[in-house]
């Protein structure tokens, strides 16, 4: 079983960050934290695994500190996209930004998780652009397989896969 710094170090790459700019995103004082953390594999203070946690709430907290199930929360997409919801989402943009809104993450970081440029995510969310290629479609769908990819193109059916199916 792999220890929570090796877990910690499985997110870094999973979120495509630095250990700095992760230090920063998570408002530690000292960039160098996570780094020295995993390079000299030490011990993750209960105040550093609170500060991960507040900041990527959709990171499944069984996973980063027992190594228990997935690493994200895929259920929370799930659980916020089910089609009861009453959303007004005409268009691609307000669909986007819905999924990003639930996942409570940046745009850059929706961006660098499908592995996008942050550019082309906010032109989406901002209507600048009004297509979704196929690319994006297939990074979106693949970073987050619960998607109904033809409820993201045309706002009909429901938002999620239903994987009992």
């Amino acid at each position: 079983m792999n220890t929570i710094t090796q877990r910690l170090k499985m997110l870094l790459d999973d979120l495509h960050i630095t250990p700095s700019a992760f230090s920063r995103t998570i408002g530690l004082k000292s960039l160098s934290t996570i780094s020295h953390t995993i390079k000299l594999d030490r011990e993750v203070s209960g105040n550093i695994l609170s500060k991960i946690l507040m900041a990527y709430p959709e990171l499944n907290s069984d996973w980063l500190i027992y190594g228990r199930g997935e690493i994200w929360k895929k259920s929370l997409l799930c659980s916020r996209l089910s089609p009861e919801n009453d959303f007004e989402l005409r268009s691609i943009a307000s669909r986007i930004n819905k999924i990003i809104l639930i996942l409570n993450i940046s745009i850059s970081h929706f961006a660098n998780i499908i592995g996008s440029n942050k550019v082309t995510i906010h032109n989406l969310t901002t209507g600048a652009t009004h297509n979704l290629s196929v690319d994006l479609l297939t990074k979106i769908t693949n970073a987050y397989p619960e998607i109904n990819q033809d409820w993201l193109l045309t706002g009909n059916g429901n938002p999620t896969h239903s994987f009992n199916d």
